[in-house]
């Protein structure tokens, strides 16, 4: 604390993360940035005056744990597809002790941030790329022109372009069948793992 007084004593923070449009004089410059320990105050007044219960003088901890979490623990952005609850979200505004979410049928629904941060939320947006696996059993006789035709067929029933969304085709496996796998490429352990 007594280091974070000195910055803001012998230094200025800078309250906005970036310029404010427009600006071309010192002092409009001056109006955004916190000089002294009495604007830092001043500053902190305005954010939590609607935090703390009407006449008291602090903040409980109740009150000032779900700004900390919305706006440090950051688990969403504005914007972002959320899912809560097994229902998927988009994150439509951000508040000190609200948040509202649209669903999928345009319904409005509002989230005090003290329920959301006893929730698991999932955020589509801040995961890695994700897939959807479907498994099919093709016989190895099965010709490719009956492969590449289920292709189209699964494609099609998906209504999806092909070269947006690659078609992987990974062989996960081989069932054992009652003649041994004979080529000349493959090598003489998997005939004795095939009658093992």
């Amino acid at each position: 604390m007594k280091r974070l007084m000195n910055v803001i004593r012998k230094g200025t923070l800078s309250t906005l993360d970036e310029q404010i449009q427009d600006t071309t004089t010192q002092e409009d410059d001056k109006a955004t940035q916190i000089q002294s320990e009495f604007e830092a105050k001043l500053a902190a007044r305005k954010i939590f005056q609607n935090v703390a219960e009407t006449g008291s003088r602090d903040t409980y901890i109740e009150d000032f744990m779900p700004a900390i979490y919305v706006f440090v623990m950051h688990p969403f952005d504005f914007g972002d597809r959320c899912e809560i609850d097994g229902v998927q979200l988009v994150v439509e505004e951000m508040n000190i002790l609200t948040t509202v979410f649209l669903r999928f049928d345009n319904q409005k629904i509002v989230y005090p941030n003290s329920l959301l941060l006893t929730k698991a939320i999932a955020n589509y947006y801040c995961s890695p790329d994700m897939q959807d696996t479907i498994e099919f059993f093709v016989h190895i006789a099965t010709p490719p022109e009956k492969i590449t035709a289920l292709k189209q067929r699964i494609l099609r029933g998906l209504d999806i372009e092909y070269r947006l969304y690659p078609l992987n085709i990974k062989i996960k496996s081989i069932p054992p069948t009652t003649t041994p796998i004979t080529s000349g490429r493959s090598p003489s352990s998997w005939n004795q793992n095939q009658n093992a």
